[in-house]
């Protein structure tokens, strides 16, 4: 640690806490009756008193410079709600005591950090869907006596997804929502369902579907009718603002939850298509947050 570097700029911020304004009037006043008295004893607990502010200093310096912090995960974190930034921090030299790590939507609290990387969730808020970028958090902290709160700005320079908000309101398919995106139904040959004969085997087809029995001279497989399955498009229109793909989002998330498939278009190009699970939402909400 350069004393130079240090004295240029040693930190973004540097407020006394009203413990410290107390201590700091009482040394002040102390002081002045030392002077006044002559008493050597009094000289002594000056000193003393004196002593523990320059210590106080020195020691929140150390333990707030050389922070690392990186990124390292995300919730799943939606439009104009809280979610949580996974962050890892750890000390270069010397370890740090009773820090807060910040960001616009509050801290998370670290009793201790050493060169091992201590991991730890802060809180993040955006009132806007898509990229978005935290290129700096705050770290406090009040060590070692309570008199200062000192502070510096640590570069952080991380990217996180924010999906479009999702509400739930009850759907009906006769709602203006379900009349606004259409609909469209399919049915397909499945694995399930009656037995409906037997074809010659295509590459694709599952092994345990096929008759080995009736396999002697080419490859079998038994067919079954099938589930009739109902595909749901969703037409986004071109010119969307938040509400919109709010209102987007909200019914492919009902619609994946009544086990149904469900996919996106956009002038009649498919954006995404029919699908269901989670990981199939998870690709939607992605395509919508960054439209």
């Amino acid at each position: 640690m350069r004393l130079r570097s240090l004295l240029r700029h040693p930190f973004d911020r540097v407020s006394i806490t009203p413990l410290g304004r107390f201590f700091s009037i009482f040394t002040l006043l102390f002081g002045i009756a030392a002077i006044n008295s002559g008493n050597n004893l009094l000289y002594f607990i000056l000193a003393y008193l004196l002593m523990l502010l320059f210590a106080s200093g020195i020691l929140s310096t150390i333990n707030i410079l050389g922070m690392e912090v990186e990124f390292s995960a995300q919730d799943e974190l939606f439009r104009g709600e809280e979610g949580n930034l996974y962050l890892s921090v750890r000390k270069k030299k010397y370890p740090s005591f009773l820090l807060h790590v910040c960001t616009d939507a509050g801290c998370s609290f670290l009793p201790y950090v050493g060169k091992e990387k201590k991991e730890i969730s802060v809180p993040i808020l955006s009132s806007k869907r898509g990229i978005k970028k935290l290129e700096k958090v705050y770290v406090y902290s009040i060590y070692p006596f309570g008199f200062a709160r000192r502070g510096i700005y640590v570069s952080l320079n991380a990217e996180y997804l924010v999906y479009p908000r999702i509400d739930l309101p009850v759907y009906d398919e006769k709602d203006k929502y379900f009349a606004s995106w259409g609909e469209r139904y399919g049915s397909r040959r499945g694995y399930e369902g009656e037995f409906r004969g037997l074809r010659r085997y295509e590459t694709g087809d599952r092994l345990f579907h096929i008759h080995w029995k009736k396999s002697i001279k080419e490859l079998n497989v038994k067919e079954f009718e099938g589930v009739e399955t109902r595909v749901i498009y969703i037409t986004i229109p071109r010119s969307h603002d938040d509400k919109v793909v709010d209102e987007v989002a909200s019914y492919v998330h009902f619609i994946l939850r009544k086990g149904e498939s469900v996919g996106l278009l956009m002038e009649g190009s498919i954006l995404v298509p029919p699908g269901k699970g989670e990981e199939h939402e998870k690709s939607i909400l992605r395509v919508l947050a960054l439209l």
